[in-house]
This record gives C-alpha cells, structure tokens and sequence, in this order.
C-alpha cells in the first residue's frame, strides 16, 4: 500500500509546558504502507528508531525526520514490539526473535525463541553460539534449515504451544539507578515472553543466555530502574532486583489490575502502570457467575518502590478515559508523563503529584485522509525532553518539537555515515 507524503503541518498541535516551551505538530512521515508498532529515541545520536508491522527496522534522523537507515530485522509477518536502544547499538523484539544491530542497521547477532526454550528444557546456562555462527550451507550468518523452518523464518509463524517474546529492558548496574541515562546504560538485557520464562541475556558476548527465570503469568511489558518490574497478564507487578543478583526470581508482587498490564513507565523511585479491568456482561448479576469482558481501567496506578506499596492513583476522566501507553518526559522541572489512549488517538503531558496543573497539555492525533480522530499505537519522548513521537496503525510517524532548532540529545552527536563505494566498472575484455 503506497501512501502520498501528506503536506506540511504547522498549528495543528499546540501545547505550552511551563518552562519547556511549545509543542507543536512538525512533521508526519509514512512508512511503508504497515503499522507503526514500535518507536524508541537514541540515547547518543540524533536518531528515531521506528518498528513496523511487517517486522522492519528504520531510523529516522533529526533535523527533518528523514530516513537514515532500514533493513528488514524480523520476519514478515513478525512485527516489531519493542525497541532498545544502547551504547553500541538497537535491539528490536518481536514475536520471534530478539535482534541486535549497530547503529547502521548492520545485523551483529539473534536470539531465536526456539533457541531460548531448547537451553531451558537443557536445564543449564547457555549460548545461541548456533544460531549467531556462520556454519556450511546456511549462510548469512544462519545454520542450514530445513525446508519447513525456512518457511517459518520468513513469514513468521509460530507453531502452536510456542512461546514467544513479548517484552525486554536492560538492566541498570548498581548504583546507576538515579543516573539521567540510567535505562541505557545496562550490559544485560532481561526479555519476557508469552509463558512464565523470563531470560537474562548478555549483550556484550552476542546474547549470551545467562539466567532463566520462573514467574507465575506470561509477561506483558517490562521496566527497568531501581528494580526490574514485570507486568503479568494476572494484573500483577513483580519487583526483581535490577541486576538479579538475588536468589528468588520475584522479590515482591502486587496486585494492580484484574486483566494484563499494559504499559509501565518508571522514575526516580515510583512506577506506573496502566491495564485493564474485568467488567460483568450483567451489572444487576451478584452471583459471579456472569461472563466478563476486560475493558480499560480509566485510573493510572502508582507504585512506591522505597515502600513497595500502591500510592495514590491518577485520573484523567473525562478528558481521557481509557489510559494504554505511558512514558516519561525527561529533563524537565518536574517529573512529567506522557500518557496516552491508544484507542481515542489522545495523548497528554502533565505532572503525576499535580494533575490539575494548569500546564497540563492535551493532543488530538487526527487522521490525515478523514480528518477525524486517529488511533495511535506507541508514543516515545527524546532524552533531552524537546521532542515527542507517536507511530499510528496506518502507518504515520508524527513527531512534536518545541523550538525550531530542536535535538534528541544534548550536546548532539553527529550520525556516522558508512562511506559508500561505488562498483567497480565492468570489464569488457574478460573472456566470457
């Protein structure tokens, strides 16, 4: 599906933070043609990592949001859930696989699904030394594959009873947990997936399997801080101590919702989830016994990580109603979230201790062929607090900016071109 660069956008967004200045809509870049599933901004470069529905792997460059580099990281059918970005390089998840590059999308190593389960049902420690080598017959980087697992590294279907990935961060050494860049700072990854295993991996040796975990529920999304926090599909947060060094897999569990966790966001020593909520099909049943339905839950919990116990909630109703997606406004005066609604396509701006602040910014993504309200998919802020980004599911990348001169990092670092080299020309006296 091709889709026409839509024309420029100058006020269609504007929002003023108190001593940030001005959000306003710059600019909206379609990919090509899938749904934006994924987005992360780079801690060192000036670049934004995008992920698609069709399992690719883009980087768009500031100043202009243009496209840098792509490469395809995941199968077709696989898309890309989650991207984590490092010194040396971006890891993308999916279904799959989890993949790493460089920041020139060149591929340095993968850790299939079907690899992590065959180390567990080992029962040892292991690598995927198999899958990251270069062995006779396979090729780029791949071991030989049969004709059946050919076909399911390309289109990306998963055999049933297969656990897939769903959600990673890295972890935080100790005592970096207050650092501004303390989420990219790790040189482990923990990944959750769709079962109760919960893998830590080395990134320095090429996704080393160095522990597996145990927990009750299937993993849903993951945030790292002074703790590693896992939201279930139970409805529960487990708190793991950040560099697992402990000898229990979860340290502590609460209860915050009764359906999934679906996004989580930390800071300094608080986190917050969203989810959602069970809700009786027949609100006069008092027996139980009623079919439910999961909807979201309109309260943005909040934990305390010194205390380990639930904080005061934060609401938004009726201005936004059903809270998806959440993470954090850096280097501003005070702690700022930006939550959204995936389903409405809202998104706000605002300050968790003082909801009712009067420098509480609203946005309305819109549609760019109806002009009406458009569903948004995932939102992502720059280290330096001057730029936002939200991916939509017909394939759109809008970014905010608050200045006309606006960076991802502060001081900016200059992308590192790979110098191109043209082919050599043919030689036409070569005897054929």
């Amino acid at each position: 599906m091709h889709m026409e660069s839509p024309p420029d956008y100058e006020d269609d967004q504007v929002s003023t933070i108190e001593g940030h200045g001005t959000y306003m809509e710059t600019h909206r870049v379609p990919s090509d043609g899938y749904p934006i599933t994924a987005l992360a901004f780079d801690p060192i470069e000036e670049l934004l990592w995008v992920g698609t529905g069709n399992g690719r792997l883009s980087a768009l460059a500031q100043p202009g949001m243009q496209k840098h580099v792509s490469v395809r990281a995941h199968p077709l059918l696989s898309p890309v859930r989650q991207i984590r970005c490092f010194g040396e390089g971006v890891i993308s998840i999916s279904g799959r696989q989890v993949q790493m590059h460089n920041k020139n999308c060149l591929a340095l190593c993968a850790a299939p699904a079907s690899a992590m389960l065959e180390v567990d049902e080992r029962g040892q420690e292991g690598d995927i030394k198999s899958v990251n080598s270069r062995p006779k017959g396979g090729g780029h980087g791949r071991p030989a594959l049969g004709k059946k697992e050919e076909d399911e590294n390309v289109t990306g279907t998963i055999r049933t009873g297969q656990e897939e990935f769903t959600c990673g961060a890295l972890n935080v050494p100790p005592g970096h947990h207050h650092h501004p860049m303390a989420a990219y700072v790790g040189e482990h990854m923990t990944v959750g997936g769709s079962g109760t295993h919960v893998w830590e991996l080395d990134l320095a040796t090429g996704l080393h399997v160095v522990r597996t975990l145990e927990v009750a529920s299937p993993s849903t999304c993951m945030e790292s801080n002074r703790a590693m926090v896992i939201g279930g599909a139970d409805g529960r947060l487990r708190f793991l101590d950040g560099s697992l060094r402990s000898g229990q897999a979860v340290e502590r569990d609460l209860e915050a919702f009764t359906g999934p966790v679906t996004s989580l966001c930390t800071w300094n020593d608080m986190v917050a989830a969203t989810g959602t909520q069970g809700r009786s099909l027949n609100p006069y049943d008092r027996s139980g016994r009623a079919p439910t339905r999961l909807l979201p839950d309109p309260l943005i919990k909040l934990f305390d990580l010194r205390m380990l116990r639930q904080s005061l909630p934060l609401s938004f109703a009726p201005a936004l109603v059903a809270p998806s997606l959440l993470t954090l406004l850096p280097h501003t005066p005070q702690s700022r979230l930006v939550v959204g609604a995936a389903t409405t396509g809202q998104f706000l701006l605002c300050d968790p201790f003082n909801v009712t602040a009067a420098d509480t910014a609203f946005f309305q993504v819109q549609n760019h062929h109806t002009g009406g309200p458009s569903p948004i998919a995932c939102v992502a802020a720059s280290p330096s607090g001057e730029m936002l980004a939200s991916g939509t599911p017909d394939g759109l990348v809008i970014s905010y900016t608050n200045s006309a001169e606006v960076v991802v990092n502060r001081p900016p670092v200059p992308l590192e071109i790979l110098p191109s080299t043209p082919p050599p020309p043919p030689d036409l006296h070569r005897p054929q």
